[in-house]
């Protein structure tokens, strides 16, 4: 049994979504909608509960943007396998590696990339943007380290960060090196 709201307000900001465990298997939506009038912008939220089961309380701060027109934000990371400098079929999407966006409104949000070496944010307002890599040491940057560009609701383009790994001095003079073990 699940108790949905299946028609949600315009302008509702959904701060909770809860499956409670047991046999009732009650799903909870926890929300709060922006009264009419409200302007776009950055708001923050204080939840406080109190459970009667546990006797005691818990609050949370809740921060989200709400605004009248959004877009969307994709980037790729990619290592430059071939060494041609370009991407291309011979490259290999790396997965795990942290990319981060800022806002308009100064905010900061990294995200690691998935399986395929893709990162997404979604529902984000219209404005300027930066997102960026935090290269590792030992890699190289081929394309840019960042991007600045203004968000417009237009279709996805995603921003690539193409790298190739540089093997470091030490690397370069151990490798294929024989060991030996003083006993």
């Amino acid at each position: 049994m699940s108790i949905i709201n299946s028609k949600i307000p315009p302008r509702t900001i959904i701060y909770e979504d809860q499956t409670y465990p047991g046999s009732t298997g009650i799903t909870i939506d926890r929300q709060w909608t922006v009264p009419v009038g409200s302007p776009d912008g950055k708001y923050l939220i204080r939840v406080e509960y109190w459970s009667f089961e546990a006797g005691n309380e818990a609050n949370a701060e809740v921060t989200f943007y709400v605004c009248s027109e959004t877009g969307n934000v994709c980037a790729e990371k990619w290592e430059d396998t071939d060494n041609d400098c370009e991407l291309s079929g011979g490259d290999t999407a790396l997965p795990g590696w942290w990319i981060c966006i800022e806002t308009p409104l100064g905010d900061t949000y990294c995200k690691q990339t998935d399986g395929t070496g893709e990162v997404c944010w979604s529902d984000l307002p219209l404005g300027d943007y930066t997102v960026y890599e935090n290269l590792l040491p030992g890699w190289i940057a081929i394309y840019p380290v960042s991007y600045e560009f203004t968000l417009t609701g237009d279709p996805i383009v995603p921003y690539i960060f193409l790298n190739k790994y540089q093997e470091t001095d030490a690397e370069k003079k151990s490798w294929g090196a024989i060991k030996s073990i003083d006993k």
